[in-house]
């Protein structure tokens, strides 16, 4: 499994809200909002039984939302692999 570039601050998640054009807020991984104890797993673990392919794409889901109107989307961030 590679590594976020978003969770590793290599880079920033910066896009516009397409109902009000305010700029959506990135409120982390959605796999931490599963369960009260999903931030304690591990991610790998999480998106092996998440019902979703990212894994297998090498994928982390992020879940953003607009503070202006509410807008909610789920954004897949292509993982980077370092040797």
């Amino acid at each position: 499994m590679g590594q976020c570039p978003v969770c590793n601050a290599y880079t920033d998640l910066t896009e516009r809200c397409p109902e009000c054009s305010d700029t959506l807020e990135d409120l982390g991984r959605i796999y931490d909002y599963y369960t009260p104890y999903s931030a304690y797993r591990e991610i790998d673990d999480a998106k092996l039984t998440n019902n979703v392919y990212d894994a297998s794409r090498g994928e982390c889901l992020h879940y953003m939302c607009c503070p202006t109107c509410a807008y909610e989307k789920i954004v897949p961030i292509r993982e980077v692999h370092h040797e």
